[in-house]
């Protein structure tokens, strides 16, 4: 995982001058699993969630489709790596991940 969804999160976030805390307290999420989203150490939330996201955060349209793009890029990138690991080709008819994975 590249990170970037938890770095754009994290810019967002403090740019409203709001605490890492205080936007899990939001969510209702623990603080160390907000944490680890923002490091890049867990996938993004689900889409609703997301959408919660963008509302405390105050995010514009614009802003709200790169979110929503860049948690959408972080699944694909692990749907291929676990297609690679069971030896599938990304998005195969076998393919069970893509069920789990992708929005």
């Amino acid at each position: 995982m590249t990170g970037e969804f938890g770095k754009f999160i994290e810019a967002k976030r403090k740019a409203l001058g709001m605490t890492l805390c205080g936007l899990a307290a939001e969510l209702n999420i623990a603080p160390a699993f907000m944490s680890d989203i923002e490091k890049g150490h867990l996938y993004p939330p689900q889409k609703e969630k997301l959408y919660e996201m963008a509302a405390i955060l105050k995010l514009n349209e614009e802003d709200t489709n790169t979110m929503f793009d860049l948690a959408a890029g972080v699944k694909r990138e692990r749907h291929a790596s676990l297609c690679r690991k069971n030896q599938l080709s990304p998005c195969s008819a076998k393919c069970a991940v893509c069920q789990r994975m992708l929005f």
